[in-house]
């Protein structure tokens, strides 16, 4: 017997360290459908677009059928006002005798290698002889001493005597006087016009609005005649109070506008409505919303003991870890050589066994043969598991430019209150929410305003039986292509359990340590990404059937 007893003991610890070695090994991860999410993910990077557009100065100019024309002009780069020419400082060393005032000046200006230029009424004969002296001082003491007086236009130095000077200033005094003149002529003019539109009749005109919100519409419209009369009596700022005449109502039945105003007020709109009533761009937006659930668990655990009979004082049977009731087991002979089942399981010196009450995992045991009047048992049970959820969802919507899209999954969670002894159920959104609002800048560029919104149950701090709802936001404004796609992650939560039981003291025993512990390892991963992609519609002549 004792050959067979010591091969089951070697079978036996063979199994036990492949179970240790299993339970302490890691293993690489697999790469799983969910990377390809996370490679797209690094790889959809939206680029910053390049600014080629000159917009100029825009004129408008309304046309005969009530229609506005607007043209581009393009704009000149601002010239910023040069700063007053310096007179030169170099130093001159002239001498002439007499000369004229004119040759004077020409030769000075040559020295300096500057431009100038002399009125024909200077005249008269000089005598000059200066040595070393800056050139300033010999021009300004030179017409000083003839009364002369000079200016900069631009980079031409003109001398002129103080008569032609004081000649210029009368002109640009009397032209300043008129300007001001023709500006008090059209403000007359504005104000005799005003009174005239006062008292034109009220007409009625019944606009059809297409496209544009008609609510709106009307508001702006409203705002934009009362802003204008208001600013022609602030520029005429008469002390006479203009009445403001007209109404713009709606009628939301046909959709239409009805305008009773004077022609000049209803000329005016007109050009405005025909710009704001226009079809709008719509995109579409594309997501795919990727939800990644992750686990996994690894467990080792051990549970040994034994049992023995021996007789007291009193001839009674004891039994030493392990329970000698009768119940299922293997039989033990006591002293008197009666059969006395026992189970094994029943009672340990070390039970460490894993979590698992499901009977998953792979339990190996050893029921030794009796030594004396004892019998050991031993139990090892290890349980390793996995998980893995992907939820792949591409909702798409189509929303006009700059109105708000939302795309919204989840559920409606109830929660009950109670409240002076009355029950009431209340639902709430435990959902993923994406709200995007597009604007089109032009026919191959679009911003995005993204906010997306994330609810999760924790049933792990519940208040009066209702879960918490933990919530994550993310919000952000993009600038993309046509058809290019952007990422929003971070929306993430990963866990990591690490945990060890064991019996105190023999637990850290180096290499004997697995004899009188349990370990439990388990990692819970949550990953979402969400991949947004703008589709700006193209236009369709109505001439052509819709293409689905």
């Amino acid at each position: 017997m004792k050959p067979r007893f010591y091969r089951y003991r070697l079978i036996f610890l063979f199994f036990s360290l492949m179970f240790i070695f299993a339970g302490c090994s890691s293993h690489d991860k697999k790469p799983g459908s969910f990377d390809k999410w996370k490679t797209l993910a690094k790889t959809s990077q939206p680029v910053s677009p390049v600014h080629k557009r000159d917009i100029g100065k825009l004129e408008s100019t309304p046309l005969n059928n009530g229609l506005i024309k607007v043209t581009t002009t393009p704009s000149v780069p601002e010239i910023l006002p040069e700063k007053e020419m310096q007179l030169p400082a170099m130093p001159v060393t002239i001498r002439m005798h007499t000369v004229s005032v004119p040759v004077v000046l020409r030769t000075l200006a040559r020295i300096a290698n500057i431009n100038i230029l002399l009125n024909d009424t200077i005249s008269g004969m000089a005598d000059i002889d200066v040595k070393n002296v800056p050139w300033d001082q010999a021009f300004l003491s030179l017409i000083d001493a003839y009364g002369l007086a000079y200016e900069w236009s631009g980079q031409i130095l003109r001398v002129l005597t103080v008569k032609d000077l004081n000649i210029k200033k009368a002109l640009l005094e009397a032209r300043q006087d008129f300007e001001q003149s023709k500006k008090n002529h059209a403000v007359a003019m504005s104000k005799i016009k005003k009174k005239q539109e006062l008292l034109e009749p009220l007409l009625t005109k019944i606009i059809k609005i297409h496209y544009a919100d008609l609510k709106v519409l009307q508001s702006n419209l409203d705002l934009y005649l009362k802003g204008d009369k208001k600013k022609s009596e602030d520029e005429n700022s008469t002390d006479e109070t203009i009445a403001l005449s007209g109404s713009i109502l709606i009628d939301e039945f046909s959709n239409s506008l009805i305008i009773h105003a004077t022609k000049s007020d209803i000329d005016k709109i007109m050009p405005i409505i025909y710009e704001l009533d226009k079809p709008i761009k719509q995109v579409r937006i594309e997501a795919h919303i990727v939800e990644a659930n992750s686990d996994a668990a690894r467990e080792l655990g051990i549970r040994w003991g034994g049992v023995g009979t021996s007789t007291n004082s009193n001839d009674r049977v004891t039994s030493i870890g392990g329970d000698m009731s009768a119940v299922s087991g293997t039989s033990l002979k006591n002293i008197n050589g009666v059969d006395t089942a026992y189970d094994p399981l029943a009672g340990t010196i070390a039970n460490l066994p894993i979590a698992s009450t499901t009977g998953e995992g792979m339990v190996l045991g050893l029921l030794t043969e009796k030594i004396g009047s004892f019998r050991l048992f031993a139990q090892l049970s290890a349980l390793e598991s996995k998980g893995a959820i992907n939820i792949i969802s591409r909702p798409s919507i189509t929303t006009m430019d700059n109105r708000k899209a939302i795309i919204k999954s989840g559920q409606d969670v109830p929660f009950q209150t109670i409240t002076d002894g009355e029950v009431t159920i209340e639902f709430k959104e435990a959902v993923i929410k994406l709200e995007v609002v597009p604007h089109i800048i032009n026919d191959n560029i679009i911003k995005l305003e993204i906010v997306t919104h994330k609810d999760e149950l924790d049933w792990t701090h519940p208040v009066n039986g209702n879960p918490t709802v933990i919530t994550k936001n993310a919000e952000t404004m993009v600038t993309l292509f046509d058809g290019q796609t952007t990422v929003i992650g971070g929306l993430n939560k990963e866990k990591h359990t690490d945990g060890e039981a064991g019996v105190p003291g023999l637990k850290d025993i180096p290499g004997l340590s697995w004899l009188f512990k349990s370990t439990n390892k388990a990692n819970e991963m949550e990953e979402l990404l969400i991949f947004i992609t703008p589709y700006i519609l193209k236009e369709q002549n109505y001439s052509k059937k819709p293409v689905n």
